[in-house]
């Protein structure tokens, strides 16, 4: 891994920002983004907030979370009923 000064330099500023944010009392996350820079997300700009009865999906890559488990239990509640339904028959005939 090749050392970047300016990007040393931009981690370092942000992780100011980010204790100084902390300070004010924020809520907020430090992550890198895909192309490596540091930033400090504000707790509503996560992906999945909660509000009023349930959480809330508030962004595209938290949609796409909730999209793998969605298609991730589908097929074992398919599974499951279909399991149930061969258990009542037998033969082809159903049980009483």
């Amino acid at each position: 891994m090749v050392f970047d000064r300016e990007r040393d330099q931009r981690d370092r500023k942000m992780e100011a920002f980010h204790k100084d944010a902390l300070s004010r009392g924020e809520r907020r996350s430090l992550y890198r983004t895909m192309n490596g820079d540091l930033y400090s997300y504000a707790e509503d700009e996560i992906g999945i907030a909660r509000t009023g009865s349930g959480p809330t999906v508030t962004s595209w890559w938290g949609m796409w979370i909730l999209a793998v488990v969605f298609a991730g239990i589908a097929p074992c509640s398919r599974w499951s009923w279909s399991s149930r339904q061969q258990a009542r028959t037998r033969c082809g005939v159903p049980c009483s």
